[in-house]
């Protein structure tokens, strides 16, 4: 009778070698007449990333989507200013399948206008794609405006 108890430590160590890769470009074929992507709409074109580690796809991993405007480019706000963080679904792939590949099904602007690219980020260990090569405008899907102030 009694009670034997053994602690035990172990550390996961980040693989070597991260990559992600993107595979497919986001892209959008629908525009306003101004020729802009509006705001609120999924993109035509989902985009997909290869994530490998020392040269092998890793199977598991979650990747975010990141819009980068161009410099002076439009108005873009984040929701939440918690990093790797976002109440919205939309933002983060599917996990990567065996062969590395993480896929978006429902990748859209919430909200803000402007021009810019998409840029990948593997979640939790901050290694980044490069900027896809595809330039997207986008345009607000609403337009606001006080017609009376109130009393």
């Amino acid at each position: 009778a009694g009670l034997w108890s053994r602690v035990v430590t172990f550390t996961v160590k980040r693989p070597s070698d991260l990559k992600v890769v993107i595979q497919t470009e986001p892209a959008h074929n629908v525009v306003d007449s101004s020729g802009l992507i509006k705001t609120l709409t999924f993109l035509s074109q989902q985009p997909a990333v290869v994530v490998t580690a020392g040269g092998s796809p890793l199977e598991g991993a979650v990747v975010t989507a990141e819009f980068v405007p161009f410099s002076g480019g439009g108005l873009f706000d984040r929701l939440t200013d918690i990093e790797g963080y976002s109440p919205l679904p939309m933002i983060y792939s599917s996990p990567s399948d065996s062969n590395g590949i993480a896929q978006w099904s429902m990748l859209a602007m919430i909200d803000g206008y402007g021009c810019g690219q998409y840029k990948f980020v593997l979640v939790y260990d901050e290694v980044e794609s490069d900027m896809s090569m595809s330039t997207l405008c986008f345009g607000n899907a609403f337009q606001f405006e006080i017609k009376s102030q109130p009393p």
